[in-house]
């Protein structure tokens, strides 16, 4: 929520950052919704 502290987690998907990260050797910061049941019949985002 708005004024807590940044979470770090570890995902399955493939992610544009990654690119930019690994050839580039540029950081970056990618930030979203947190999706739940992704690719299922009741998915959501929060």
């Amino acid at each position: 929520s708005f004024g807590s502290s940044l979470e770090s987690f570890v995902t399955p998907g493939y992610l544009d950052g990654r690119v930019f990260v690994l050839y580039d050797d540029c950081p970056c910061l990618v930030y979203g919704p947190v999706s739940h049941d992704i690719h299922a019949f009741d998915e959501r985002v929060s």
